[in-house]
């Protein structure tokens, strides 16, 4: 019920704000209408995405607008869509989210050399010491790596990763038995079954731990 009243309160409060205010309100009314459910959200999407283009030129509306209906269409798998309108928003916006949605789409596109790059901008742009965000970048990022045979610096970002976990987050989480189950692959890749047996063991291990605190469970 209060996220219904949320999203009334934002819809309105879209047509009463300035124009760089006005579609930042207009699309977390609209993220939230997804959330709940709503109908029509492409068209939904579109109008929110040709109001900021009008009030909001190449400002934060206009790339939020821009992102939020990417967004909506990765999720529906339509990735080449979703990549014409982050092409458009990266023009004048530099995000760590916008950067890291486009190198999510151009992987399920297939184009890792660009994902790549939108990484390597997300990475840079991380605040120092803030690894929940900087690990799972890391790990995306050493995925890249060896997606394209880069195994080498593949390996490098994932024990920065998994590094970064065991010195400061802590190896209670998801995304560390990621980080090793991916480094695993590279040693292997690389001809060293020694260290991918260990990272993969390893990787069982805390995995179990986590389940047996109910810290993560199977999909049912």
């Amino acid at each position: 019920m209060e996220s219904i009243v949320l999203h009334g309160h934002l819809s309105s409060l879209a047509d009463n704000l300035p124009p760089m205010f006005s579609g930042l309100a207009e699309t977390c009314s609209l993220h939230l209408k997804s959330e709940l459910g709503g109908s029509d959200m492409e068209e939904d999407f579109k109008a929110a995405l040709s109001r900021a283009r009008g009030e909001d030129t190449k400002g934060p509306s206009h790339a939020s607008a821009l992102h939020r209906y990417a967004v909506w269409l990765h999720n529906n798998s339509r990735d080449t869509e979703a990549k014409e309108l982050l092409e458009e928003a990266v023009i004048f916006a530099d995000s760590l989210s916008l950067n890291r949605t486009m190198a999510q789409v151009c992987c399920e596109l297939e184009d890792h050399e660009t994902a790549e790059k939108y990484l390597e901008k997300a990475v840079n742009s991380v605040r120092p010491g803030d690894q929940d965000v900087l690990g799972p970048l890391l790990t995306d990022l050493g995925q890249v790596m060896l997606l394209q045979g880069k195994t080498t610096m593949g390996i490098k970002y994932l024990q920065g990763a998994i590094e970064g976990y065991k010195n400061q987050v802590g190896t209670e989480s998801p995304e560390y038995v990621r980080a090793l189950n991916v480094v695993s692959i590279g040693h292997l890749m690389f001809g060293d079954s020694l260290r991918s047996n260990r990272a993969r063991n390893e990787a069982s291990k805390v995995l179990a731990a986590l389940k047996k605190k109910n810290l993560i469970v199977d999909p049912s």
